[in-house]
Parts: C-alpha cells; sequence; structure tokens
C-alpha cells in the first residue's frame, strides 16, 4: 500500500510539473513591447482621424504575425469605459467613423441627443480584437485623443432620390476626375429618370483640383457647363448653377463623394452630397449573400456583395421570393457561415427583428415576397432583414465569387500629339518627332479645331492664335483651340521655341480618290508602328 501511495505522489508532482511548464509556455512581458505613439488627430464631420506610430512585440513568440492596431474609448464624461472600438488602421493612420462612436455610445446606455466627453487611446494587440482573449498581450498609446461636445447622433437612412433612374443616359460626365484615373478621355455613365428630362452621375468622388462638364452622344457638339468667364466655375454641395452650351468647367470646393445632377428642362446643374442608403457604411465587406435566389441568377454559388461600418455588413435592394432560401458567408467560402439555430429549414425570418445567427445553421427565408436589405453582425452573432431602403448591391464578381479580370492596359500616348481633330477630344492623333519639331498631318471634310498635348494628357498643353497659313504663332500653354478649315493640313509644333505653324498639303493624287484595301505594314519609325499596324493606301481604280 505505502509502494503504491508513493507512485501516486510522484504522479501528481509530474503532473504538476507539466502543468505548471504550459502555463508558463507563452508569457506576455510588457518591458519587450514598444508601444503605439499618438501623433495629430482631426474630428471631422465623418470620422475621427489619427495618425500613429505603430507599436512592435519582441516575445520570442508570435513575432512574425502583424501587430493589430485599435482605437479604445477609456473614459466618458470621466467615467472610466475601457470599451473597443470598431476603427481601421492603416499606413500609420486610424480612424472611426461618427456614426460608430455614436453606435457604441448607445450600447454603453447613452441616450441619442446627449453630449458628452470623450476620451480615447490607441492599443497594439498581438490578436485581433474581435479574437483577443484578453491573454494575448497588448501595450497602450501614452498619448490620448480628447473630445469635447460630441453628441451622440445614429444618422437615419433616407429613401433613395435616384431610385427611379435605372436607365442609361446619352448624357454623360467627362472630365480630370483623379479617383477614376481619367482625363477627359473617358465619360462617366449618367443615369436618367423615365421622362428622360434629368440624367445624374451618381457617387462621384472629387477633389478641388478636378474638373469636369456634362456631353451628349460622347461627342462635343452638345455639352454643358457654367456661364461667365471662370474657369473653373467652383460649387459646394447644395449648389445650382445655369447649365450653359459651351461652357466653362465645372469643379467643386471640398474633396467628397458626390451626385451631379443635370436637367434639361430647367437647364440647371446641380450638384449634392452623394446618396448613401446607409450613412457610415464606407468599406467594401469580405462578407457576401449566397443561396438559391432566382432574381439574382443565384444557386449556391455566387455572392451578392456586402459593405460594412466595421460591424455590421448590408447587401441592399435583393428581390427575394418565398421559395427563395440564403446565407451569410465570408470569403466566398463556407469556413464561416451564417443561418439561424434550430431544426428547422428553411427557417421563416421576421421582418425587422434582430435574430440570433449561428455558424452553419440552417438557411433563410423571408415570409413574402419582396425587395429587401439582408445585415449581418458576424462579432454579435445577429442578422436582420429590412425592407429595401433603395440601394442596390451587385454580385461580387462572375463564377463564384472570383473578382473578374481586369481589362488590358491600353498602350500609353507618348510625346506631343494633336487632340480634338474633328471633334474626338479622346482619341490622340499622332504625330512624329525629327530633330526637336513635331509633326501630324490631318484631313478633315468640315472646319475643325485642335490642340497640341504631351503623353495624352492635359498637364502640359498648347493652342494659340493662328496669323496666317504657314507662318509660325506663338504656342500657348492651356491657349485657345486652333481653328482649321475643311482640306488637308501639315500641323507642326516646335516646343522648345514654342511655336506652332500650320501648312496646307497639296495632294499630289487627285485622282485617288477612294480608299484601297491595299495597305502598307512593317516597323515604321515615323509612323510609330511595327508588324502590327497598318498603313491605309487610296486608289484610282487601278
Amino acid at each position: 500500500m505505502k509502494k503504491i501511495l508513493s507512485i501516486l505522489s510522484a504522479g501528481l508532482v509530474a503532473l504538476a510539473a507539466v502543468s505548471c511548464v504550459n502555463e508558463d509556455f507563452a508569457t506576455f512581458d510588457e518591458t519587450k513591447a514598444t508601444a503605439p505613439v499618438l501623433g495629430s488627430y482631426e474630428v471631422g464631420e465623418k470620422a475621427i482621424t489619427a495618425t500613429f506610430t505603430p507599436g512592435a512585440f519582441n516575445m520570442g513568440f508570435n513575432d512574425k504575425v502583424p501587430v493589430n492596431h485599435s482605437l479604445i474609448l477609456a473614459s466618458v464624461d470621466g467615467k472610466a469605459v475601457n470599451k473597443t472600438l470598431p476603427s481601421s488602421a492603416k499606413d500609420g493612420e486610424i480612424s472611426v467613423t461618427i456614426t460608430n462612436l455614436a453606435k457604441t455610445l448607445v450600447s454603453l446606455g447613452y441616450q441619442e441627443g446627449s453630449i458628452v466627453s470623450l476620451d480615447m487611446f490607441i492599443r497594439a494587440s498581438m490578436q485581433a480584437p474581435s479574437l483577443d482573449n484578453g491573454r494575448n498581450g497588448h501595450v497602450d498609446s501614452q498619448g490620448h485623443i480628447s473630445v469635447s461636445g460630441f453628441e451622440v447622433v445614429i444618422p437615419v437612412a433616407q429613401g433613395n432620390p435616384w431610385e427611379a433612374f435605372t436607365e442609361k443616359s446619352k448624357w454623360s460626365l467627362i472630365g480630370s476626375i483623379g479617383s477614376t484615373g481619367n482625363g477627359w478621355n473617358q465619360d462617366e455613365v449618367a443615369y436618367m429618370e423615365p421622362d428622360g428630362k434629368k440624367h445624374v452621375a451618381k457617387n462621384i468622388k472629387l477633389t478641388p483640383d478636378d474638373q469636369f462638364k456634362f456631353r451628349f452622344g460622347g461627342g462635343w457638339d452638345v455639352n454643358r457647363g457654367a456661364p461667365g468667364d471662370v474657369e473653373p466655375y467652383v460649387m459646394k454641395a447644395g449648389d445650382e448653377v445655369e447649365a450653359t452650351q459651351n461652357g466653362k468647367n465645372l469643379a467643386v470646393n471640398a474633396e467628397g463623394n458626390y451626385d451631379i445632377l443635370y436637367d434639361e428642362e430647367s437647364e440647371t446643374i446641380t450638384i449634392t452630397e452623394a446618396f448613401q442608403t446607409y450613412p457610415g457604411f464606407d468599406e467594401k465587406s469580405t462578407w457576401g449573400v449566397t443561396g438559391a435566389v432566382e432574381s439574382r441568377g443565384l444557386n449556391w454559388d455566387k455572392d451578392v456583395s456586402m459593405i460594412t461600418d466595421g460591424e455590421w455588413h448590408v447587401a441592399e435592394g435583393v428581390e427575394l421570393k418565398t421559395t427563395d432560401q440564403f446565407k451569410f458567408r465570408n470569403n466566398q467560402k463556407w469556413d464561416e457561415n451564417f443561418g439561424a439555430p434550430g431544426d428547422t429549414e428553411p427557417f421563416v425570418i421576421t421582418i425587422d427583428g434582430e435574430e440570433s445567427a449561428v455558424q452553419n445553421g440552417k438557411n433563410l427565408a423571408v415570409p413574402e415576397d419582396g425587395v429587401y436589405d439582408l445585415m449581418v453582425n458576424p462579432a454579435a452573432g445577429l442578422y436582420k432583414i429590412v425592407v429595401s431602403l433603395g440601394g442596390y448591391s451587385p454580385l461580387v464578381g462572375e463564377g463564384g465569387g472570383d473578382e473578374p479580370e481586369p481589362e488590358p492596359e491600353p498602350e500609353p500616348v507618348t510625346g506631343w500629339n494633336l487632340i480634338g481633330v474633328n471633334g474626338d477630344w479622346n482619341n490622340d492623333v499622332l504625330a512624329t518627332e525629327i530633330n526637336g519639331i513635331w509633326t501630324a498631318y490631318i484631313t478633315v471634310e468640315n472646319d475643325t479645331e485642335f490642340k497640341w498635348r504631351k503623353d495624352g494628357g492635359w498637364d502640359e498643353n498648347y493652342g494659340g492664335s493662328m496669323i496666317a497659313v504657314g507662318e509660325p504663332f506663338e504656342a500657348v500653354h492651356n491657349g485657345d483651340n486652333v481653328p482649321v478649315a475643311a482640306g488637308s493640313w501639315k500641323i507642326e509644333l516646335d516646343p522648345e521655341n514654342k511655336t506652332i505653324t500650320v501648312k496646307e498639303v497639296v495632294d499630289a493624287y487627285p485622282d485617288f480618290k477612294e480608299t484601297s484595301p491595299w495597305s502598307v505594314i512593317g516597323s515604321i519609325a515615323s509612323r510609330k508602328i511595327g508588324w502590327d499596324g497598318d498603313v491605309s493606301m487610296r486608289t484610282d481604280g487601278t
């Protein structure tokens, strides 16, 4: 018996030793952590944004795991809170939307409309905030963000003012718009209402450096800008201006997303802040909605995209029948997916109610046919289905969620070339350079006008006032368009001396009036072509 007890005691000691080793395996040591350093911060209309120097860890474990940074609500009106905010951090900048901050305060018991003072700091953690079990270690910034007089207001989504604007218009927005990369060479689509008198370009991101106009049919014969002599004509959200044929370019006074409306009946252009069905939902989400949904052509093989405020994710304007079924999933995969608890499938949801969402849950269905917004909160394990507020979410992509292949990049236009010939301000007439002189040849059946521009953009361009055919005249930066009559012309640019010369080309083959099916091909430096382009020919029939 004594021997048995001795063996048992030895086993317990060994077990205790093993337990001790396991508990001490990963110990967080604050002396080996570098705290993030708060830089400047700004309280904006839509978000609170701060710059920071990232924190770092040197624990001897998890060294290759990226450091996670989040904003922590330290106190409200002097009362300690220590609440993680749904913030986003990237490239030394961290922010929380005003909407998400207000939602957090409401969840803590603060009433909408109340005015509070806030204190926040930045936390560096060895685990993502949503997965942190409190034992992975973190270190906090010394600097704090202090905000006084913060009003707790959660914006209410409004009805879509452009709900009836569903048909693509022949009017479009054209301009130099940095967010799209367009430089007067590609139009932004506008949509029109049923009577075809009002046309809107929706949700265009603009900066004060951008300029734009409306035009019809992709050409310049019919276009609308602003009256007066000032260019660009600067507008702010809510402004209306008289729409003027061949008017001045338009611009905005502040960076933001805008809806730009052209009204043919009143001949006005109006700029407003871009409509957002769900204010604060500014980020593209990795979550989506999949299922057997007839209206979207889904058969559990594709996903309707979602946007997020960092907490809730929403797919807008999904038309559902009672026979349809759906679920929520992450990254177009089934590793993370949410449905309903219980044994009933499909589970018929209650409209407007927050329901429990569970991993690998049952399929969902709606109680009646309609158009809905589908929402999920993965961290809280909740979903909510509401009657659509008028927005629309497209599919994530073709072929079950893969992003579509990007269009091939066009060949860049380099050097000095002509633009505007025959009213085409999108495509350059290529010129050739010999001894510093650039030369282009054009034949036009009607009067036209042109300018010189460099590298297919407008940063460097020349116009001017022609004195006489064959006589050099001054090339003026951002100068007037140069008019020429119908005929054949040789147009030269001397960038060094800043002169333009227009020479008439006498047709040496006046009887060769028809385009020939034959052409010349080869590696021709003067025409900027290799063996992949042809030089056209004319024929007299023989």
